[in-house]
């Protein structure tokens, strides 16, 4: 009895720590395809998130196992329920036949967000690609590094920020989230 309690101690403990500092690995795809060496990547359970610097913008790479939507919301307000995304920078996209739709939304509601564009902002994203195969989704943009309008959120290098990566599985940008993970990462 004292053993399986100890060991479910350390089971626990075990998983808290994979999941408070990430497993370090480096995702397929673009940002490992250009050659870059200043990549940071990380993986926060079933999701993958890689990003890289350059002067003006900022690289990400998403990816999630899942043949619908994905998407990160950058610096939610603080004090809102766990995956909430209110007052954050969010960008979700999907994969489908006819090509890769990427969104530059803004979290309008705790738990919603709403395209920038459609709100009074722009659509700041760039160089936006993705692709799926069977079972997983990958999604790429770039973004200014520094906030261009009150929807948007300004990352630099050593930034720490909390983020909401999130899932769902439908080709529907407000379909619900059937994953989201809440985390803090130090840009």
């Amino acid at each position: 009895m004292v053993y399986a309690v100890a060991m479910r101690g350390l089971t626990l403990l075990a998983l808290a720590l994979f999941l408070l500092t990430g497993c370090v690995t480096r995702a397929p795809g673009v940002l490992v395809d250009r050659g870059d060496s200043d990549i940071s990547s990380l993986s926060v359970r079933d999701m993958q998130l890689s990003w890289r610097f350059d002067e003006e913008l900022v690289y990400f790479e998403l990816g999630a196992p899942t043949n619908g939507w994905l998407g990160i919301a950058f610096g939610p307000t603080p004090g809102l329920g766990a995956g909430a995304v209110g007052g954050a920078g969010v960008v979700a996209g999907y994969v489908t036949d006819d090509g890769v739709v990427v969104r530059d939304d803004y979290g309008c509601e705790s738990y919603a967000h709403c395209e920038d564009s459609a709100i009074g902002g722009t659509d700041n994203l760039v160089d936006v690609s993705g692709e799926e195969v069977p079972g997983w989704t990958e999604i790429r943009f770039a973004m200014p590094r520094e906030a261009l309008e009150s929807f948007d959120v300004g990352i630099d290098p050593d930034t720490t920020m909390d983020v909401v990566l999130g899932y769902g599985f439908l080709d529907r940008l407000e379909d619900n989230w059937f994953a989201r993970y809440k985390i803090r990462i130090r840009f």
